[in-house]
């Protein structure tokens, strides 16, 4: 009963992802986001030099570029991600050294704000699943899949259930 508005929304949970793809793109840095994933990644090259080879391939996550890397988040994991064989990166566009301390939980936080905060639809969703634990299954190959919590996902929702 407690989630019974929430089940009359058709794949509810696919719009709590963060490769969810908004109805109008969020502002976010000084640009257009379609996805909390494409801000995440975006943020994995922000360390450039204005007009420099690294941040074209940074604006490319960006809405506005309207590049194909914009219009698909799994399109934005593979440029963002780990890529050995450099088929969506070039070799020599390295990810910021700093990253992965302390700023990738910044940037997810920050893209999952702004996400809620500017989509009417994607709060909605979020505020009918009430104070339930919400969490999700990351699977890599290889290895047993597991449960993640979204803290920071839960962190906003309390937010907004404040204002």
């Amino acid at each position: 009963d407690d989630f019974k508005e929430l089940n009359k929304i058709k794949h509810w949970r696919k719009v709590l992802s963060n490769f969810y793809i908004v109805s109008q793109p969020f502002e976010l840095d000084g640009h257009m986001w379609n996805s909390v994933e494409h801000y995440y990644q975006a943020c994995k090259f922000k360390n450039y030099t204005e007009g420099s080879e690294k941040h074209d391939f940074y604006l490319k996550f960006t809405a506005e570029s309207n590049s194909e890397v914009s219009k698909d988040p799994g399109k934005a994991k593979s440029y963002g991600g780990k890529d050995s064989s450099h088929k969506y990166r070039p070799k020599h566009i390295l990810m910021d050294d700093d990253f992965f301390n302390e700023n990738h939980k910044i940037a997810m936080e920050k893209g999952q704000r702004a996400k809620y905060m500017n989509d009417g639809h994607s709060q909605k969703v979020l505020l009918l699943t009430k104070n339930a634990k919400l969490v999700h299954t990351e699977r890599v190959r290889g290895k047993a899949s597991r449960l993640v919590t979204f803290f920071d996902t839960m962190k906003i929702r309390k937010e907004l259930n404040n204002k």
